[in-house]
Formats: C-alpha cells, structure tokens, sequence
C-alpha cells in the first residue's frame, strides 16, 4: 500500500468520523442546551440561583458547539475550510471559541462556588446567593471574557504553509500556550476545592441532623420516667 493511498483512506475516514459521530453530538447539544434554556426559564425555577447558571451556559455552549463542532462538519462535508485561507473568518472564529470556553469554565466554577456558598453554616455567606449576585457576576464574566479575548482578534492569522493559527512571533506564542494551560488547569482546581468544600459542610450537616435525631428520645424518654424513679 503507497503513502498517497493510506493518506486518502485515512482522510476519507477522518471524514466520515465527522460526519456521523461530530453530527449528531451536535445537534444533540444544541437540542439539549435549548431544551436547558426553556426549563429553567419557568417561573418556579427562574429564581434559583443555580438555574440562572445553567441558562448563561447552555447559551455560552452554544455558541461554543456553532464555533467549533458547526465549522468543523461543514469543512468535512464540503471539504473547503474558509477559515483556513480568510483572515476575518479566521479571526472570528478563534475568538468565539476562546470566549465561549473561557466563560463556560468560568460559570462552572461559580457554580461550584455558589453550592459551597449554600450549604455553608454562616448565614453572612449565604446571603451572597442570590439571583441580583448571580446576575451581576455573571455579567461581570461576560464582559471580562469579552475583552481579554481580545488578543485573539490581533494575534490570530491566516498563513498560507499552517493555514488559520496564532502569529509566529515567539513572544505571543508563549504568552497563548501559557493562557491557555492557566485558564485549563485554574478552573480545575476552583471546582475540585469547593466541590470538596461542599461535600464536607453536607456530610457535617447529616451528622448534626442523626447526632440531634439521636438526642430527643432519648430526652423525651427522660421526661417520661416516674418522679421517683429519676430521683434514684
């Protein structure tokens, strides 16, 4: 078998890997993440904290399935990718999905954050959930993200020998892989911490509940007992 004939197989493969395993996955999140956006836009659910979370990331997903899995099964179908040869398709693309990644990641740790908040005992912290918070951080992420994304708009270009990718000067390639490790490994830590954070203040919580449960028969049981046995 020559190199040309094992490299059109594979292509073809990789082709039709995409188009029957990238397609459905997508119209499934896309169907899954509207579905999210309906439910808990009812009334009964719309003022949890929780679920004003889940609407800002499914919206967040999907514009993160439209600028990565959309792209990449029209490339495959159509076998011609824009964004590898225009600079402003290029540019658009890198940076909706740099967002849309970054902000996902940031609600799944305010997420996190906003469990440990209400399971705690201290009544000061769980004043901070609330839906006005939750509103006002999550436009906070939004405009923050927003802006650093910024840089993707200048560093990202199309160059005709490696096709739509971040400029080569070394400087900004080591400051993207290094934003790139950061915003991957810091959200990680955010949510394992306060995800442990919240499991202890649920297991101290059942404690206390079987510890009080325990205590009134026993108390009650107490207070039944004859005067005169008591005394003895």
């Amino acid at each position: 078998m020559s190199t040309q004939t094992l490299a059109s197989q594979l292509s073809e493969l990789s082709i039709k890997l995409v188009i029957y395993c990238w397609t459905p996955i997508y119209i499934i999140g896309i169907l899954g993440n509207l579905l999210n956006i309906i439910t808990f836009s009812r009334r009964t659910l719309r003022g949890n904290t929780c679920s004003q979370y889940f609407i800002g990331m499914s919206i967040v997903q999907i514009i993160l399935f439209n600028s990565l899995s959309l792209t990449k099964i029209i490339t495959n179908i159509s076998g011609y990718d824009l964004g590898q040869t225009v600079a402003i398709l290029c540019k658009i693309r890198s940076y909706l999905f740099i967002f849309s990644l970054g902000l996902m990641r940031q609600f799944l740790c305010l997420i996190s954050i906003d469990r440990w908040i209400m399971s705690t005992d201290n009544a000061r912290i769980r004043k901070f959930s609330s839906v006005f918070a939750v509103r006002w951080l999550m436009i906070g992420s939004s405009v923050f993200w927003i802006l650093y994304s910024i840089h993707i708009l200048i560093g990202f270009q199309t160059i005709p020998t490696r096709g739509c990718t971040h400029l080569p000067n070394p400087s900004y390639a080591l400051f993207y892989v290094i934003q790139f490790t950061i915003s991957s490994i810091i959200p990680f830590i955010i949510m394992t911490m306060f995800s442990i954070f919240t499991l202890r203040n649920v297991r101290n919580h059942r404690r206390i509940r079987i510890a009080s449960q325990n205590t009134v028969p026993s108390s009650t049981m107490q207070s039944n007992l004859p005067q005169n046995i008591r005394r003895r």
